[in-house]
């Protein structure tokens, strides 16, 4: 039995919270409460925020109707903005083939938002989702972050490229292609 957090458990989390309980992990408590997987469309904050019932977030101009995008109360580079589905989505490993399309759409939102904000260097945006259970909020929500080549120290590890917490778009997008299912 698990006294403490199991980090085995959590860096491969191909195991369900019921593994984490059964195994008596002190993480399974932290991941049922309603910071991290538990959100519904009412508790959600990225719901509320999509119905702008969060007067202190500012919704960045989007051009998709079912889509918004809004700064990162935790920026991680001069420009970090996340790309957001209005209607309440779960996150990134929910994801199936199907949803390819509205991935696309987030990464031409989060381009055309870097653009409007005068960053036009699109070789140098690291774009992005974190893999749960390193992601705090339980709505889809993409990572847009330039120029990443200004990553701080703390954001080049938080946001590392291919890491057990931090995937990609494009690696996303070819596990698509080849077949796999997140």
């Amino acid at each position: 039995m698990h006294s403490e957090t199991c980090y085995r458990c959590l860096l491969f989390y191909s195991q369900t919270l019921e593994h984490l309980k059964m195994k008596g992990c002190s993480l399974s408590y932290r991941i049922s409460t309603k910071l991290y997987f538990t959100n519904t469309e009412k508790e959600c904050v990225f719901c509320r925020i999509a119905r702008r019932e969060e007067p202190g977030t500012a919704l960045l101009p989007c051009e998709d109707e079912d889509l918004v995008c809004f700064r990162d109360i935790k920026p991680g580079a001069p420009h970090h903005y996340l790309v957001v589905p209005v209607k309440h989505m779960g996150n990134c490993k929910t994801l199936k083939t199907e949803h390819i399309p509205l991935v696309k759409r987030m990464m031409e939102v989060g381009k055309a938002v870097l653009q409007k904000n005068n960053f036009n260097d699109l070789n140098d945006v690291r774009m992005g989702f974190h893999w749960p259970p390193f992601c705090s909020i339980a709505h889809l929500h993409l990572h847009v972050l330039a120029p990443a080549s200004q990553l701080g120290f703390l954001s080049r590890i938080y946001y590392r490229i291919n890491s057990y917490w931090f995937i990609t778009v494009s690696v996303m997008q070819v596990s698509f292609a080849v077949g796999f299912q997140l």
